[in-house]
């Protein structure tokens, strides 16, 4: 159907069959009623709607606008949008903290010519100090610990006792570090990470880092003049005894042992590997790393790196015209470098042939047994010879 007003389509609707007769009537006070009928005598009521209002019913007393509030809520608005957008949002003030306190010497237990000897003795205890300042108490804390190989605790997953509040005191944690293998570490970092939930159900972490010292991974022994491997570091600063520098790792009988020079000192790794460093006679601030082993060189010049900065650092800079700082000035070791690559991508390679070798091993073997059993449960078996 299309009702039309003069020359303008107003209504437009679908019929299943062509109707035969049209009448606009009023039904139950209701105008506008579309009735029709068919050949069939099928009677239909269609409802066309009613014209939309011409008059908008508009606010009789009008107000002046206050630009002073609308200026306010929409610098609010603007806050609020650059909180949820920004990447860095303001920290909560209720956190849990980790402090952590690492000894510079082994264990009591460890620490004599045995556990020198014997690095499966060895150990370390940090202190693990947690603490958290919101009003309540926090009750499922978990502290997980990921060790660098080749070092290892006991227990990589604690689950913590109740945690109070309001400045209490902290709960302490022991950690006992040990040598999993008598390997050198590729980095000394310990990552801590407590997870826990708020009073309102949100899940927070917090995490600490804290290295590992030195004598756990190696000790000091009598000077060795192994060379293959040379690295040298320069300093704008006049070097310090080195003795006097690595205070906490070289024993006092070695300092004096005949023929001990405190401008020399030579690390013994658990695995046979030794490094030293030799302190330049002729230039000031140049120290010469030396090893047989080319990558166990690393933890012994991070190791300097690091005494020097904290051993100027606490000295202080008075009257200095520029900041302590290392730098290595030669030309980049990458011969050695790539030679280090090479040995361990053969390595890889052989750990794949060999085990490759097993398999196959495996799989002859396997069915070995398949053809034993089936001759053992044979009622008349033959020999093993045929």
């Amino acid at each position: 159907l299309l009702v039309y007003q003069d020359m303008q389509l107003l209504w437009v609707a679908a019929t299943e069959t062509s109707p035969l007769a049209v009448q606009i009537s009023t039904f139950c006070q209701l105008k506008g009623l579309l009735v029709s009928i068919d050949d069939n005598a099928n009677l239909r009521v269609s409802y066309m709607g009613t014209e939309p209002q011409t008059s908008v019913v508009g606010q009789t007393d009008s107000k002046d606008l206050n630009y002073e509030e609308m200026d306010e809520e929409h610098r609010r608005l603007l806050a609020v949008i650059r909180e949820a957008t920004s990447e860095h949002r303001a920290e909560p003030a209720d956190v849990l903290s980790l402090r952590v306190q690492v000894p510079t010497v082994l264990d009591s237990s460890g620490s004599g010519d045995e556990a020198q000897r014997n690095w499966q003795k060895a150990s370390v205890t940090c202190k693990v100090f947690v603490s958290y300042n919101g009003p309540t108490s926090l009750e499922q804390v978990t502290l997980h610990v990921d060790v660098p190989p080749p070092y290892d605790v006991q227990q990589r997953i604690i689950q913590l006792p109740p945690i109070h509040g309001s400045r209490r005191t902290p709960v302490q944690v022991p950690l006992t570090i040990k040598c999993a293998s008598p390997a050198v570490p590729h980095t000394s970092e310990v990552l801590l990470v407590a997870t826990y939930l708020t009073a309102n159900g949100e899940p927070r972490t917090a995490t600490a880092t804290l290295d590992v010292p030195l004598c756990l991974a190696c000790k000091a022994v009598a000077p060795v003049k192994n060379a293959t491997y040379k690295v040298t570091i320069s300093t704008n600063r006049p070097p310090p005894s080195l003795y006097r520098l690595f205070d906490d790792t070289i024993p006092g009988p070695l300092r004096e042992a005949p023929g001990a020079n405190s401008g020399v000192v030579s690390f013994l790794f658990h695995d046979g590997t030794d490094v030293t460093i030799l302190v330049s006679k002729n230039a000031t601030g140049r120290y010469r790393i030396q090893s047989s082993n080319f990558e166990a060189m690393w933890p012994i010049v991070n190791e300097l790196a690091l005494r020097l900065n904290t051993h100027y650092m606490a000295a202080g800079q008075a009257g200095e015209e520029e900041p302590f700082h290392c730098s290595f000035t030669e030309q980049l070791p990458l011969k050695e470098y790539f030679e280090c690559v090479d040995a361990h991508f053969n390595c890889r390679k052989r750990i794949a042939e060999l085990s490759a070798a097993l398999a196959a091993k495996a799989r002859e073997f396997r069915g070995v047994q398949k053809r034993l059993l089936v001759r053992f449960k044979d009622r008349n078996p033959q020999p093993l010879l045929q």
